[in-house]
């Protein structure tokens, strides 16, 4: 090895130090903290699906929505060393400190060693890229894949070579499947790698995008295969892309994320929320392509409605994209930097607002091989479009940090080389270039308003995720921390309802609540859950109209209708009851309990057949539902509609809940009776009735058991029974409040 290579390595090995050190005074600091074990939004989703993964889910059963090579790296890491995000954490921080690396290798081939070395000197100090490899959030990921991509390309440029080349496409096919919007590197790369190729003639041009192309069809067609094998349809990453522009280009939009549901921002509403929306409004079930489809439709019919209006937003979404304020999703960098002494005191010098103006100084600087560079400046405005074009959050503009880092680190170099051996046209070019790096400056730096304060929504978040994990009381400490940040934060209030109305704290829930709803009051979930409150209360008059509000504001509020079929009971309007309980299972069609309590209101109002047909369907949904199951059997021994009678049927299904005839539970012997009787075996089933008959005396429930002594005469005597009996009402008062 040449001693310049040593010396290469050392200052690699050195830079790699650095960053671990740095990340893992960060990860302690953190450890302390109040946010230490809180997993929010997109953090919780990833972990919930990783351990799927981890427990030998691997396929899954839907197309995917989400990106999924974190999760499926996370659940590697989950199988081998243990379900535990401090583990990913770790991962990360060492992951983070090779990507500074490997940008110092992309930097020393694009513009020379000490330019490499400090563009990776600046992502290793860099505090987003510090507190993204300290969360659980697949930006981390972002950085590293982007960086070895630079790499590759640099490399590849350096010397097209086949094996080169493939692993700059697989590369970008695994950047892509980790953030969706690198596919607008496609084109880039296409373009460069014909570049690379022409000099050799069109053939050796279309064979370097060829290779490219097959280095991205191995890392995206087995997703596409997969897709195809559980969903039935062949997409090459996600079915996302049609809601996410939706978001970012509805009238209304405001150039950040905007849930599709109001007050349902949660990860794990996100995509059921985007389906029964698509499916309500087209009347008829969607595959997930057709859901996509069906909100770029809805976003193409605002754009032309107003395209003045969408011109405009688009240019606000590309100064968001340049801005240095991180636009916060689920936790915010500016909350970890006050409670991180090493993030605190880096983010008082280096910020976006203060990378972009260098890196706009070193592409200045630079210029004249722009035949070398091209495509790091299109790799970048192809990002920054891909940004602009859908909608802006820190995370997903992160992934043009390392290109930036890479003109900052030539600018940094530069800077060195002028003040230690300057040459002729230095002071006009140095000027130039400063008088652009501020007109970028006050661009980037610009104030945005933001709607509600970073700690408010970091500890809202983290509050909610304890309290959905039933840490009540840790929940409510943050919830207040939230309150305390920004007291007109609506959300907050939700779930400091919620928490208190776990604590059976309903006077004080009803106040939280109340205040919700005044600051937000077209929050359907507010009213929902205030109603939650005042039903506890005994206010049935407040709660109806606080459901039908709920309900007017959001009409797919699934929970909502229940209770309301409940008051309709109560009020004695049995078919309005049942219009909300229809209502409910036209939303939820795949839930076996929104079924099972159709059934019941249908059965008592003298429907069997439509019941039957209910309790079959929820039991297809939920084999496991004895109650259904039980329900089904009686239905089917004893109904009066000797179309609908079916003793075979109610015998087999008995029988699964009672083998044999053994169990203990009178109700299930009862039913095992009636469906022997059916069967034709009255016999046997006399006796099953007398063994129900004797359990229910011991039981202490004499009235019962003298109903079991009238079925076994009946059927001692050669009677089945041939009416089922009416049962009670089925809706019941929610008692978990929705977040």
């Amino acid at each position: 090895m040449s001693p310049e290579h040593v010396r290469s390595a050392a200052r690699d090995l050195a830079l790699f130090v650095l960053a671990l050190a740095l990340r893992a005074l960060h990860l302690g600091a953190m450890r302390g903290s109040p946010l230490s074990d809180a997993l929010s939004g997109d953090a919780a989703q990833y972990d919930r699906w990783a351990r799927r993964i981890a427990g030998g889910e691997w396929l899954g059963t839907e197309v995917f929505y989400q990106t999924p090579l974190y999760p499926y790296l996370m659940g590697v890491l989950y199988r081998v060393l243990g379900a535990d995000p401090s583990v990913v954490r770790g991962a990360q921080a060492v992951l983070g400190s090779l990507a500074c690396v490997w940008i110092a290798r992309a930097g020393a081939r694009f513009f020379g060693e000490r330019a490499g070395w400090l563009a990776g000197l600046v992502v290793a100090v860099y505090p987003p890229a510090i507190f993204f490899d300290g969360i659980l959030q697949k930006a981390s990921l972002d950085l590293a894949l982007m960086s070895l991509l630079l790499w590759a390309v640099a490399a590849a440029q350096d010397r097209a070579s086949a094996p080169r080349l493939f692993t700059t496409g697989l590369v970008l096919g695994a950047t892509i499947l980790n953030r969706e919007n690198a596919a607008a590197l496609v084109p880039v790369l296409a373009a460069w790698a014909a570049w690379l190729g022409r000099a050799r003639g069109a053939a050796r041009a279309l064979a370097s995008v060829l290779l490219v192309a097959l280095g991205l069809a191995a890392a995206l067609v087995p997703v596409g295969l997969r897709n195809r094998w559980v969903g039935g349809q062949f997409l090459l990453t996600t079915s996302q892309m049609g809601s996410n522009f939706w978001i970012g280009n509805h009238r209304g939009a405001d150039g950040g994320y905007v849930p599709v549901r109001a007050g349902r921002g949660d990860a794990k509403f996100e995509r059921d929320d985007v389906q029964r929306l698509a499916e309500d409004g087209a009347k008829r079930q969607l595959t997930p392509s057709e859901v996509s489809s069906y909100w770029l439709e809805r976003s193409w019919e605002d754009i032309r409605s107003a395209p003045g209006e969408w011109l405009r937003l688009l240019a606000w979404k590309a100064f968001l994209t340049v801005n240095r304020v991180e636009l916060v999703d689920g936790e915010a960098i500016g909350t970890h930097e006050r409670l991180s002494p090493v993030l605190g005191a880096l983010s008082r010098a280096l910020h976006f607002g203060v990378l972009l103006p260098l890196a706009a100084i070193g592409a200045f600087w630079t210029r004249r091989s722009w035949r070398r560079i091209w495509v790091l400046h299109a790799m970048a405005l192809a990002f920054a479009a891909a940004v602009a074009l859908f909608f802006v959050m820190a995370r997903y503009r992160y992934p043009l940090v390392p290109i930036a880092a890479l003109f900052a680190g030539a600018a940094l170099a530069d800077a060195w080389r002028r003040v230690r051996a300057p040459r002729p046209g230095d002071t006009r070019e140095t000027a130039l270039a400063l008088g652009l790096a501020a007109l970028v400056a006050a661009v980037s730096n610009a104030p945005v308003p933001q709607r509600f304060d970073d700690d408010a929504i970091t500890y809202y978040n983290a509050g909610t995720s304890l309290l959905d994990a039933g840490r009540v009381d840790d929940a409510i400490a943050l919830l207040e921390r939230a309150r305390s940040a920004d007291p007109d934060f609506p959300e907050t209030y939700n779930n400091l309802g919620r928490a208190r109305l776990a604590r059976g704290e309903i006077a004080a829930a009803r106040r939280d609540l109340e205040r919700g709803v005044e600051l937000a009051p077209d929050h359907a979930v507010l009213h929902l859950n205030l109603a939650v409150a005042t039903a506890r209360e005994g206010d049935d008059v407040r709660t109806r109209a606080l459901l039908e509000r709920a309900v007017a504001l959001d009409p797919l509020l699934v929970a909502a209708y229940g209770p309301l079929a409940e008051l309709e009971l109560r009020g004695g309007d049995a078919g309005a009851a049942l219009a909300h309980l229809k209502r409910r299972v036209e939303l939820v069609p795949e839930s076996a309990a929104a079924r099972a309590d159709l059934a019941t209101l249908l059965q008592v109002h003298g429907r069997a057949a439509e019941a039957v047909a209910e309790l079959r369907a929820a039991l297809r949904l939920d084999p496991a539902l004895a109650p259904v199951r039980q329900r089904l059997a009686w239905l089917l021994a004893t109904s009066a509609d000797p179309a609908l009678r079916s003793g075979k049927e109610a015998l087999s299904l008995a029988r699964e809940l009672c083998p044999e005839g053994l169990c203990g539970e009178p109700d299930r012997l009862e039913t095992l009776a009636a469906a022997l009787a059916a069967a034709g075996d009255l016999a046997h089933a006399a006796d099953i009735a007398a063994r129900a008959r004797d359990l229910a005396r011991a039981a202490g429930s004499p009235a019962h058991a003298e109903v079991l002594e009238r079925q076994r005469a009946a059927y001692a005597s050669g009677r089945a029974l041939v009416e089922a009996p009416p049962e009670p009402a089925p809706a019941r008062r929610p008692e978990r409040p929705r977040g």
